[in-house]
């Protein structure tokens, strides 16, 4: 493990455990890297505030303020990468960490050359942002010719950019840049994450559809060979974020909002196109209840030969059954994960959890979801029903297309209440939809 061209970068250790503290201190020092630690959440931004800090590795359980508080903190206003330490791992952790925006997740004790190899990809990572953030014209912060406002989400695969549109596509309007980070891969992982990156581009691209984010360009920057995607800019919170807020919405509004992502996809699997990474981070609904579906990164198109048959492709919790043991997944697949989606809406809980991926991966393959009504005795038996088939584990059983869930849900929303056939109606006439009664 090399570290070149970053010596003394700047790392903030923060842990109440002195001796994990001294032990990661040690290590980092030895192999040139600049190093302050603090045992306390609190002191750790009062740090950032003063110093030019490249990474942070903080343990969760912290007293005062824990490191789940901390990265929350630190998220809300730095790109500043994080690596969190943890003695108590689980799926639920690492979830944790991951939606508040970590880098990494690293468990105790840890072998120390991982460690270390995590954090010379979060300092690579942050450099490719930097590098890519401030691309040919620094002053004016431009990516492929859009003026960046803010950065508005990171993954593994890129970074998703708030930009101006320009003279030549939809001036004065916001728009969102994802750009691709290659900076630190091998050239045969750099190629496979090319093509599943122009794979969203084509994906979305072919479709146009009112719960579908729109692509106004894709290709790669010519002066810095960065390959990137313009789109429509989904206004609104993630419907992650609505979970986890615990957001009032009635069940009929849920219903409303599930309808539409079930439409997004019955116009993708239309197309013979695969998403495969369903889940409440890739579902925007803004204050109107709008649903946008997004992240087409993993999706596999009808004519793609790309394949993953040694790593899991998706998203554990919200992977289907058939997911876990084969890359060969189609259109059932996402309604399975749909419907995973639908049962935490619905019900403020996951129909399957595990301490770790061996466990979920059995409880979403063999296990049975708590019954709607024992969560909630009020439950619509007509949404039970629906829930029900979507998770059956066998495809065949499942539902054959999303259109059919589409058509079952109007029927809940039909022999719902006056006020829900309203709003009904008033959703689908501002998508140009004729009168549905």
């Amino acid at each position: 493990m090399t570290n070149e061209g970053l010596e003394n970068k700047r790392v903030l250790v923060v842990d109440d455990e002195a001796s994990i503290r001294r032990l990661v201190s040690r290590l980092l020092t030895k192999n040139s890297y600049d190093v302050i630690d603090t045992d306390d959440g609190n002191e750790a931004l009062k740090i950032l505030d003063t110093d030019n800090i490249d990474l942070v590795i903080s343990d969760i359980a912290m007293p005062n303020k824990s490191g789940l508080e901390l990265l929350a903190e630190i998220k809300a206003h730095s790109d500043v990468p994080v690596i969190m330490l943890t003695g108590r791992g689980s799926v639920k952790s690492a979830v944790d960490c991951m939606k508040h925006g970590a880098f990494e997740y690293v468990m105790k004790p840890f072998v120390i050359n991982d460690l270390l190899e995590k954090i010379e990809n979060a300092l690579l990572s942050a450099t490719v942002v930097d590098r890519t953030a401030c691309m040919s014209h620094a002053d004016n912060r431009q990516i492929a010719g859009y003026e960046i406002i803010r950065v508005l989400g990171e993954g593994n695969m890129g970074t998703v950019y708030l930009v101006h549109g320009n003279e030549k596509q939809h001036p004065g309007e916001k728009l969102a840049v994802k750009i691709l980070k290659t900076g630190t891969m091998v050239e045969k992982d750099r190629d496979l994450c090319l093509k599943r990156f122009m794979n969203e581009a084509k994906a979305v691209s072919a479709v146009m559809h009112p719960n579908i984010v729109s692509i106004v360009e894709y290709g790669v920057c010519e002066s810095e060979k960065i390959p990137f995607i313009s789109m429509e800019y989904a206004r609104g919170k993630s419907l992650k974020e609505y979970i986890i807020d615990k957001d009032e919405f009635t069940t009929v509004q849920k219903a409303l909002i599930l309808r539409q992502i079930a439409d997004a996809l019955s116009a993708i699997h239309e197309r013979k196109i695969c998403h495969r990474d369903i889940k409440p981070a890739n579902i925007m609904v803004d204050q109107a209840m709008t649903v946008k579906l997004t992240d087409f990164g993993i999706a596999h198109l009808p004519d793609s030969d790309l394949t993953m048959t040694a790593n899991i492709i998706g998203t554990p919790t919200y992977m289907s059954p058939e997911a876990f043991i084969s890359a060969k997944v189609d259109e059932r697949s996402d309604i399975f994960s749909l419907g995973i989606v639908a049962y935490e809406f619905l019900l403020g809980q996951k129909p399957f959890q595990g301490d770790n991926i061996r466990d979920l991966a059995k409880a979403i393959q063999f296990g049975k979801p708590k019954d709607p009504c024992k969560v909630d005795a009020n439950f619509p038996r007509k949404l039970q029903q629906i829930l029900a088939k979507m998770l059956k584990k066998n495809p065949v059983t499942r539902y054959n297309s999303a259109t059919e869930i589409v058509t079952e849900i109007d029927e809940y929303l039909l022999a719902a209440t006056d006020d829900a056939r309203s709003m009904f109606q008033r959703l689908m006439g501002r998508f140009g939809v004729a009168d549905w009664c």
